[in-house]
């Protein structure tokens, strides 16, 4: 799931995702971050006018676009930990600036703050509920429509494919090895899949090897139109990669 949540930050952080959502406005930077961090020193806001940013700093938060005349940049954060930095721009060079009081926007920051929490307490509790314990991959509940994956293949403009993978005869090694021995099997199966499984020294409780291959079902599309019609194809792909399987 670590993986997973790296991954998407990364596509999320990418310049061509911020295009295929047709946002210009909306800018993600690591810079940005950097920045930030270097002029809130010990958590305080920084507020003046963007004239005594230096070139760095104006183009981490503003690019290319016209600069306000004043700014304060805000750290949401909840006791040490950081998540991020409100900056608020006006055209008027006075409104924020050093020594005025930042009561009200410091508020304002913290429940921005509780609510990003709440967000990413939420997801995280999703993504626990999408997660099978046993092999940290995601479970069938993931898979009941691939909307994300079929969403993303649109945006895209790339193919997409379902394989549907069986343990052949798991329930034998149930049978005759036990079920740890089968949850073993299927966390060792998870972690490679496909021709590397019959390579893995798999024992049973006495040290007896146990042999593991797979059935494979693949379904794939090239998917088109808008992203409401794609996503209803993930049903029909999972049942054409479980008839496949079998």
């Amino acid at each position: 799931m670590a993986r997973r949540s790296r991954a998407d930050a990364a596509e999320l952080l990418d310049a061509s995702a911020l295009r295929a959502l047709n946002q210009p406005g909306l800018r993600t930077s690591r810079e940005g971050g950097l920045v930030a961090q270097a002029l809130c020193d010990e958590g305080f806001p920084w507020l003046g006018q963007t004239a005594d940013l230096d070139e760095t700093a104006r183009r981490a938060f503003f690019g290319r676009s016209a600069l306000p005349s004043s700014m304060i940049l805000l750290p949401l954060a909840a006791g040490d930990i950081v998540s991020g930095y409100l900056c608020l721009g006006s055209d008027d060079p006075a409104r924020f600036a050093e020594g005025m009081a930042t009561d009200i926007l410091e508020r304002f920051a913290s429940i921005i703050t509780a609510s990003l929490d709440n967000v990413a307490h939420r997801e995280r509790f999703k993504q626990l509920g999408m997660t099978d314990a046993l092999t940290g991959l995601s479970n069938r509940r993931y898979f009941d429509d691939l909307r994300e994956e079929i969403m993303r293949a649109t945006r895209y403009c790339v193919p997409v494919a379902c394989l549907f993978i069986d343990i052949d005869s798991f329930k034998q090694i149930n049978d005759t090895h036990g079920h740890q021995t089968g949850d073993r099997a299927l966390a060792a199966v998870a972690a490679c899949v496909r021709p590397a499984v019959e390579r893995l020294d798999l024992r049973d409780g006495h040290g007896e090897r146990i042999a593991l291959t797979v059935s494979i079902g693949v379904a794939a599309r090239t998917v088109s139109g808008s992203g409401t019609d794609a996503a209803a194809l993930g049903p029909a792909m999972i049942q054409e990669a479980e008839r496949a399987m079998y």
